[in-house]
């Protein structure tokens, strides 16, 4: 609908980081920010913002999760739930995905696999980079990065 915020959906098992990040990008730059610390919130937020009608707009991930949980999980929910992986977004640190262990090297695989590397950030926890690609794939001059 005319005049709804983009939506996007953050999911990141560090809370206070994950609540920094909404208040951030939601207030900064005018987006409607939902949160979830697991692949379960996830679906369930996906799953209240399709019933609504919408569609979530950027989705962003952690490389890692608790529970064995990782960006590869939320890939597969956003293809599942319509999401294309060029509006997926992983913000890891640059030790998150490959560096010290099989583990994450195949989640690195993985998810280079599917997600556009512009949109694969190791940046975290710096904001900017993150907000800049959010503003990108919105179409930056509606949400304009201050």
């Amino acid at each position: 609908m005319p005049g709804e915020k983009s939506i996007v959906l953050l999911v990141d098992d560090e809370v206070l980081l994950l609540n920094a990040m909404r208040r951030m990008i939601g207030a900064a730059d005018g987006l409607e920010v939902l949160t979830a610390s697991t692949v379960a919130e996830a679906r369930a937020a996906i799953d209240k913002v399709l019933e609504s009608g919408r569609q979530v707009d950027v989705l962003v991930s952690d490389g890692r999760l608790l529970q064995g949980e990782s960006a590869r999980d939320v890939i597969r929910l956003a293809q599942e739930k319509g999401i294309p992986s060029s509006r997926t977004i992983v913000y890891t640190t640059g030790l998150a995905l490959g560096a010290h262990d099989t583990w994450g090297q195949k989640l690195e695989e993985d998810v280079r696999k599917v997600v556009p590397p512009e949109n694969i950030l190791f940046e975290k926890p710096d904001f900017q980079p993150l907000r800049a690609r959010i503003a990108a794939l919105l179409g930056g001059d509606r949400h304009e990065i201050k």
